[in-house]
């Protein structure tokens, strides 16, 4: 039997649009990705590294220790960007910078201590046989799950999301019907062996710096919600992910990719897909295109870090 490795940023694009996936994680060869750097996709980067290590120092049981966790962030935001940028960045302030990240992590901590949601596993990598995608097609979900924590006597997966939305009622009621956090959730109970109490989500908008007093305060920008999934739900996501995978298969062997050619090429605030001028341009320029605007990679779900290699 052949195996394959899935993940969900991987099944992301391939289910916004195939030729997105084509481009982005193909099944036999490196894919390609844009060398214009990413502030926004480094920030989180660094966030999320520098709750790693807030939390390890707590289940260590050790003093906390601020300096590094600063040093976490900046550690994994800055091997993301160019020197240039980061000096750009840091200097204006903008909302990408260390001194926002400084405020923002500060009220974060304030209002989620880890003495309310005591986590139980960081970071926590897994790689977990998901099913047959088809006849002689099995298929592994992997990724690394935020935090497993214990919460008012219960165990539940926590996934934390650093956005530029306001993270208001709405924006947090999408995790309903989310498919990454139904993913990670199927993952984190079989490593555990036994359901989830539920799932928690906590969002923090990476409002800029104020420049006066009007302001909304830090406390304001972060929110949280608990969202429960019925084991149904969750089985209903695994038979959907496995036909999914199978149709990207058959998509491979024919060698044609479906076009979106709508609201995915123009999603991702609205900054568009990252393929969209590759889409829009005629197929015999697209070549030149790749050369000067892309580079390869290799897709790992399973770096803490940088999630991916380029080659």
């Amino acid at each position: 039997m052949i195996t394959e490795n899935w993940d969900n940023t991987k099944l992301s694009a391939w289910q916004n649009c195939e030729q997105q996936g084509a481009y982005a994680h193909p099944l036999d060869k490196p894919g390609i990705i844009a060398k214009e750097p990413s502030p926004a996709l480094a920030f989180g980067l660094g966030f999320h590294a520098a709750v790693e290590e807030w939390c390890n120092q707590a289940i260590r049981l050790v003093p906390e220790d601020e300096a590094a966790q600063h040093s976490a962030f900046l550690m994994a935001r800055n091997q993301e960007l160019p020197p240039e940028v980061i000096e750009h960045i840091d200097m204006t302030q903008d909302k990408h910078s260390i001194a926002n990240f400084q405020r923002l992590f500060r009220g974060y901590k304030e209002k989620f201590p880890v003495s309310l949601y005591k986590p139980l596993e960081v970071e926590k990598p897994f790689k977990l046989y998901l099913g047959e995608a088809k006849p002689g097609l099995g298929v592994n979900w992997t990724g690394i799950l935020d935090r497993i924590v214990e919460f008012q006597r219960g165990t539940y997966f926590l996934e934390l999301k650093t956005s530029s939305r306001r993270i208001d009622e709405m924006w947090l009621r999408q995790f309903q019907v989310s498919g990454q956090l139904r993913g990670y959730m199927w993952a984190g109970q079989q490593l555990l062996g036994k359901a989830f109490d539920g799932a928690i989500i906590h969002g923090v908008e990476k409002a800029p710096i104020p420049k006066t007093g009007r302001a909304r305060s830090v406390g304001e920008l972060i929110g949280a919600s608990m969202v429960e999934i019925a084991p149904e739900l969750l089985e209903e996501w695994r038979h959907n992910t496995l036909d999914k995978i199978a149709q990207v298969n058959a998509a491979h062997v024919a060698g044609r990719y479906k076009m979106n050619l709508g609201d995915a090429c123009n999603a991702y605030n609205f900054s568009g897909c990252p393929y969209r001028d590759l889409c829009g341009t005629p197929s015999g320029m697209r070549k030149q295109i790749i050369e000067e605007r892309y580079v390869a990679r290799v897709w790992d779900p399973l770096a803490s870090r940088r999630s991916m290699v380029l080659v």
